[in-house]
């Protein structure tokens, strides 16, 4: 999101292929059975802070504006609405674990 998403989304240009989601957690599961769960959770807030600021640069009149991903036109607005909700089944995930 950091990387390959948030610094393309208003600049026309294409975005980079996203990575499998199934590797992709496959990936985050393994790391987070590998480390203690404060150092997951301090990484976890650490990224999210981190998304925190490079959102408040986001002109508010650009959060409605339509973006394209892949295959879907969807506003910014909608785009961090479906992160929030993906970010809390993987919340709910880690708290079943603890």
């Amino acid at each position: 999101m950091l990387q390959q998403r948030i610094p393309y989304l208003f600049s026309g240009k294409h975005l980079p292929k996203a990575p499998g989601i199934d590797e992709l957690n496959d990936q985050s599961s393994l790391q987070a059975r590998t480390e203690d769960v404060e150092n997951t959770l301090e990484k976890c807030i650490d990224v999210r802070q981190e998304l925190l600021s490079q959102i408040k640069l986001i002109p508010e009149n650009d959060w409605l504006n339509p973006i394209q991903i892949g295959q879907s036109t969807l506003t910014f607005y909608e785009y961090l609405k479906d992160l929030k909700e993906h970010d809390i089944h993987h919340l709910n995930q880690m708290k079943s674990t603890i």
